[in-house]
């Protein structure tokens, strides 16, 4: 067989995966797997990057929402459960307004 087929193939190989990569990465970036899932009941509302290795995490399981903050080796709770009836009925979820508005803004707000 011809080399330039080889190569040819393997360009093709190479081409095809980088777009499933790329499609997978983009579907994970935007959030758009978790939206295929119905009736879900844990939720990450929001992270917030607090050094390479650290993170801050709000997630909704159920009524209730939790922050932790998620190291390399640890993960610890940051607050007592928020129920979903302490919230307005304006900010639930489904409604145009977004509960919390800002999980970092409402860090900044805090220090």
């Amino acid at each position: 067989m011809d080399p330039l087929f080889y190569i040819r193939a393997l360009v093709a190989l190479v081409f095809v995966l980088s777009m499933i990569g790329g499609l997978a990465w983009v579907a994970r970036r935007f959030g758009l797997m978790q939206q295929l899932r119905p009736g879900k009941q844990m939720q990450v509302v929001e992270t917030c990057m607090i050094d390479p290795r650290t993170r801050l995490v709000m997630f909704r399981i159920g009524e209730v929402h939790r922050v932790a903050l998620v190291g390399a080796n640890s993960c610890q709770f940051l607050n007592e459960d928020i129920e979903l009836a302490d919230v307005p009925e304006e900010a639930k979820p489904g409604s145009k307004v977004v509960w919390p508005p800002s999980f970092s803004g409402g860090l900044h707000a805090l220090s």
